[in-house]
Formats: structure tokens, C-alpha cells, sequence
């Protein structure tokens, strides 16, 4: 498994274990795409797998997608191996499924120096601070989910160098330590955050002694690295999306009645109760959010006199409601995404929703197609 940041030099790696035999599918960057948008990140993003990503449905099933490709994978080859960046950030899914099929991999973390990175990717317009935290995101990860695995690190200055000795040394069982210790002059990143420096030092040390990186030698290094970089990050990244009432209309009367509910999007699974005051068999009108979003339900009841009854479900002008792995999915891209009906019995009446928000930018551009979509569908000419 070959991991680390993006132009890492593992391509080189990869064609060198190619030429010897190995198979490396192009397949699992479209594989592990699904599994990035299923979890709601994406390549260039520097978040973290959710920590609830198990409970997610659709991630649910990406997990069988992947898992049914590294069966047939390890079917089909007795050599093989998978180079795509985003492994790094899917870790934690692939080491549970390798778990569920019995596969032993071996972890090869190949690193490239901060500038140099910064060198070429500044050529692809990226920003300074997301190619570094880029880096710094894909090398830490890897690090701390390869922790007591059968793992190595290499760096572009040691494998291009001698690709054919490292390269050796991997596909016979890892690598050891060098009779001559790598040495690298990094005074031109001293202008980075020292969690820059830090980290590529560890990856120097862990290429020099592959035998104390499995030992666990540099575990507390890294982890306080990570937890400073996830607090770097926390005061970059965009906050949540803003607090925003759930709110019912109805007609009663011949008025507009109103109930709403305000409630902090938090990411993770969450629960809204709120008391509407309508009839019995009064057809509601919800705005469950007032921005483009996914909302996942997983429970959706009626409370009234002591009992809770089933809440039906039906999407509004602008929402689309779909049933993937036993939840429902309300994309909303308007208002009046939503539709209820209250029962048919009388007395106080309380509707409780327990769902999952989301709006990432994978999100959004999933809504913004699916309206490209729905506009072509109108505005092209029937024959």
C-alpha cells in the first residue's frame, strides 16, 4: 500500500513494483472517490474521517464497493499493491475491511521535502497553506494509522537515489537500516510552522531506522504533531453551517400558522423536538434548513398523548427525499424541501426528527449537478 501526500515520488515506486510483476488497478481512485463523497470529503480537503463514518449509510455502501474490489484484488493476483493519495485519509476504512478479508499489507509511507512539494504544486495554482497543509495531512495520517503495522518510510531523495535497492527491499519484506544515515539540510523550511519541520524529521529518522518506527519509537512525536496540526486546522477550517430554526407552516383558519425550532448543526447524528400546534390531518409544509444541504433521517416519529406513531415522509417542491441502507436522504435546495401531514387523533403533539446534516463542498456539488440536471431536463426540447 503505497501512501503519503500527492507527488510524493510514489508513482515511481508503483512502476518499479510494476515492472516486477505487481498488478496496481487504475480502478481504485474511482473507488476510493465514492468513498470520499460517501463521507463527505474530498481530495483537496484536509478534514479527517468522520468519527462516526460506520453510521453513515452511504458510507456503508462504499465500504461494500471497496471491499468487494480488494476481494477480487487478492483473488486475482498473488502480487499486487494500490497507489492513490487519498488511501492515506481512507485508512481507517481500509485497515476494517483488510481485518473482515484476512489480508496482511504492507505499508510503504513515501515523502517528499515541504518546498519541493510546494515547488510543483505552485505551478497547479494551489495555495500556499492548502499544499503545506496538504502534506502535512496526507504524511501525519498515514503515520499515525500505520502505527504497529509492518509500515516503512522513504523519502525522493532516498529512493531516486537507489529505486532499484529500495524497491528490492520493500517486495522482500521491508526495509532496514542504512549503513549510511540519510542527512538533509533543512534550513529552507525553518520558515514553516515547526510542525512542517517536525514532521519530515520524523520521516528522515523513520527511513534511517525502519526497525524503531514499528517499535513504536516515534508514536508520542507523532501523535502531538497530529494534535497540533488538527488544532491548526480548527482555526482555519470553516466553521459548521450557522444555527437555523426547523420550521412547520400550515393553513388553518384561512392563516398562515408558523412553528419553529432552532437547533445547531453539529456535524454528527442529532435530534430535534418541536411542538406543532396544528389539527389533526393538516397538511405541513417544512423548511427543515434554510441553506443547500443533505439531511439524513434515521428516525422520524409523532408524539401525542403518551404514544409515538410513524412521521410520513414526503419531499416538497424543492427537495428530493431517497432511501438508501434503511435511512432516508433529504437533499434540500429550497424551501419547502419537505412534506408531513399531522395524525388523525387529537392532543398536544410533538414531532422528533433524529437526522445528520451535511454541507460540504462534495455535498454542494452534488446539489449543483443535480440541478444542472433537473434545468436540462426543462429546458431541452421534447421530439
Amino acid at each position: 500500500m503505497l501512501l503519503g501526500p500527492p507527488l510524493s515520488g510514489a508513482k515511481l515506486v508503483a512502476e518499479k513494483l510494476v515492472s516486477s510483476g505487481f498488478e496496481i488497478p487504475d480502478e481504485v481512485v474511482v473507488v476510493n472517490n465514492k468513498c470520499l463523497d460517501a463521507l463527505g470529503m474530498s481530495r483537496e480537503n484536509v478534514d479527517p474521517i468522520p468519527e462516526e463514518w460506520e453510521s453513515l449509510p452511504l458510507a456503508k455502501l462504499a465500504a461494500q464497493d471497496l471491499k468487494a474490489f480488494l476481494a477480487k484484488l487478492s483473488s486475482d493476483h498473488t502480487k499486487w499493491a494500490l497507489n492513490d493519495p487519498a488511501i492515506s485519509s481512507l485508512l481507517q476504512v481500509y485497515k476494517r475491511l483488510f481485518a473482515d478479508l484476512g489480508i496482511s499489507p504492507r505499508y510503504v509511507i513515501c515523502v517528499r521535502k515541504p518546498p519541493s512539494f510546494e515547488n510543483v504544486t505552485a505551478s497547479a495554482a494551489y495555495p500556499q497553506i492548502r499544499s503545506l497543509g496538504s502534506w502535512l495531512f496526507y504524511t501525519l495520517t498515514a503515520l499515525r494509522e500505520t502505527r504497529g503495522e509492518d509500515v516503512v518510510v522513504t523519502t525522493v531523495d532516498h529512493f531516486s537515489k537507489d529505486l532499484d535497492a529500495v524497491a528490492a527491499q520493500i517486495m522482500e519484506g521491508g526495509m532496514t537500516p542504512r549503513e549510511t544515515e540519510q542527512v538533509e539540510d533543512l534550513s529552507d523550511i525553518k520558515g514553516f510552522p515547526p510542525v512542517v519541520s517536525k514532521t519530515y524529521s520524523i520521516c528522515i529518522s523513520a527511513s534511517n531506522d525502519p526497525a524503531a518506527l514499528r517499535k513504536g519509537a516515534f508514536d508520542q512525536e507523532i501523535d502531538d504533531l497530529y494534535k497540533e496540526f488538527t488544532r491548526l486546522t480548527r482555526m482555519i477550517r470553516p466553521p459548521l453551517p450557522p444555527d437555523a430554526p426547523v420550521m412547520f407552516f400550515w393553513m388553518e383558519g384561512g392563516q398562515t400558522k408558523q412553528a419553529d425550532k432552532m437547533f445547531s448543526p453539529s456535524g454528527t447524528w442529532q435530534t430535534v423536538n418541536i411542538e406543532v400546534p396544528a389539527p389533526p390531518n393538516t397538511p405541513l409544509q417544512v423548511a427543515p434548513y434554510h441553506m443547500p444541504c443533505e439531511m439524513w433521517v434515521r428516525k422520524a416519529i409523532w408524539r401525542q398523548n403518551g404514544a409515538e406513531t410513524p412521521a410520513q415522509l414526503t419531499p416538497g417542491p424543492n427537495g428530493r427525499l431517497e432511501t438508501v441502507e434503511g435511512a432516508q436522504r433529504l437533499t434540500i435546495f429550497g424551501p419547502a424541501a419537505l412534506l408531513l401531514q399531522t395524525p388523525s387523533t387529537t392532543g398536544d403533539l410533538t414531532f422528533e426528527m433524529e437526522f445528520c446534516m451535511q454541507a460540504t463542498e462534495g455535498v454542494l456539488e452534488n446539489i449543483v449537478a443535480m440541478l444542472s440536471d433537473k434545468l436540462a431536463e426543462i429546458t431541452t426540447p421534447r421530439k
